[in-house]
């Protein structure tokens, strides 16, 4: 019992700080151009292809920072977006990116593995740890989340307008109703 609470207590200790406690919306921060830092980013899809602002542009994306191998809040978090998007569309169409932030591992063909789990309209996105972190600092202040190429992730779905700039977020543990409810929220303005 003593080592297993050593153990948890070093865990706790070493574990980086989560990611929300960084996010730059939470903050109040401007609504970031996602399209236009993006085409300053060396990043590919599942398919190997390059992504450009033009990914981000004309729909609503949701993105999602994660890594293949995660054995909780990745995989949770995607059958939660799959049941909102598809059991209950909500009435603006999304695409939903899953960013790799383990760039070792996760190349284009273990994320297309990993997207096949899933039904709807999912891409994964994914390259050199450098650039993940450049694309990750957009959306979080860095060097709070900074842990030597290793990048802290939580269950936070940022949302992306058709504008190519940040939305909002949502929670990804939320339950489908309120994933839904939220993401419908963030679009009303735009398209009444």
């Amino acid at each position: 019992m003593k080592q297993f609470l050593i153990g948890l207590i070093l865990a706790l200790v070493e574990s980086p700080p989560p990611l929300f406690a960084h996010s730059k919306m939470l903050e109040g921060e401007k609504r970031v151009d996602v399209s236009t830092h993006t085409d300053h980013i060396r990043l590919i899809d599942e398919q190997g292809h390059k992504i450009d602002g033009k990914f981000f542009k004309d729909k609503h994306s949701i993105l999602f920072f994660g890594f293949t191998q995660c054995s909780d809040i990745c995989p949770i978090g995607m059958k939660a977006l799959e049941k909102a998007l598809i059991e209950e569309p909500p009435r603006i169409p999304f695409q939903v990116i899953f960013v790799s932030i383990d760039s070792k591992r996760d190349k284009p063909e273990k994320l297309r593995k990993f997207l096949s789990r899933y039904k709807g309209p999912f891409k994964g996105v994914t390259g050199e740890w450098s650039e993940i972190y450049k694309f990750y600092s957009l959306f979080v202040h860095g060097d709070a989340a900074l842990v030597t190429e290793r990048l802290n992730h939580s269950r936070l779905l940022y949302v992306i307008g058709p504008d190519g700039k940040l939305d909002g977020h949502t929670d990804s543990e939320a339950s489908t109703g309120e994933i839904r409810r939220r993401l419908t929220s963030l679009t009303q303005t735009e398209n009444p």
